[in-house]
């Protein structure tokens, strides 16, 4: 009797902590980026742009709410058509859903099918990934985005050493610190 009663609770306390910790498990988000503003001889695709692999330079810690901001941004429905031409210059992953954007007011898919979005909105990722950081004080004040918005708190120019070869892309993973 007394060891059906300790299995008993043991099931109940170990139901219990699975079912705490499934609300509390971490999202997190893959973005690749170029650094700073690139210019292109050739055009770059998105497929091109999924293509780079390269390793994680670094894992940053937001918010969940920052987070499930960004993501049901992602997850915005509304196409449009535009002949304006895009260079993809980040690519964001998470689960299934994949998004891109440039320097362009809008989101694209991995076939160039194009998403509404705001200015505010891409700004708050590039913010949050430390996009940013890859640009000098002259160049950072230059971009429109900042003019409106301002300056990120969390900006902090990361320079290159010039005797070491300059990294193109960077690899961040967003993950929810709460």
């Amino acid at each position: 009797m007394k060891t059906k009663m300790i299995v008993i609770v043991e099931f109940i306390f170990l139901s219990l902590l699975v079912s705490c910790n499934i609300g509390s498990q971490r999202k997190q988000m893959e973005v690749v980026y170029f650094r700073g503003d690139p210019e292109f001889t050739n055009h770059v695709s998105e497929k091109d742009m999924k293509r780079f692999n390269c390793e994680t330079s670094e894992t940053i810690r937001i918010s969940r709410a920052d987070l499930d901001y960004i993501i049901d941004g992602l997850q915005n429905r509304k196409t449009f058509n535009d002949l304006e031409d895009n260079t993809p210059l980040v690519y964001l992953k998470v689960d299934t859903l994949e998004r891109f954007f440039g320097n362009s007011n809008f989101m694209t898919n991995i076939n160039g099918i194009k998403y509404k979005t705001n200015d505010y909105f891409l700004y708050f990722i590039r913010s949050k990934i430390d996009y940013y950081n890859c640009l000098d004080k002259e160049d950072l004040l230059s971009r429109k985005e900042i003019k409106k918005y301002g300056i990120p708190k969390n900006y902090k120019y990361k320079a290159t050493d010039r005797n070491k070869p300059k990294k193109e892309i960077n690899k961040v993973i967003l993950v929810t610190q709460d």
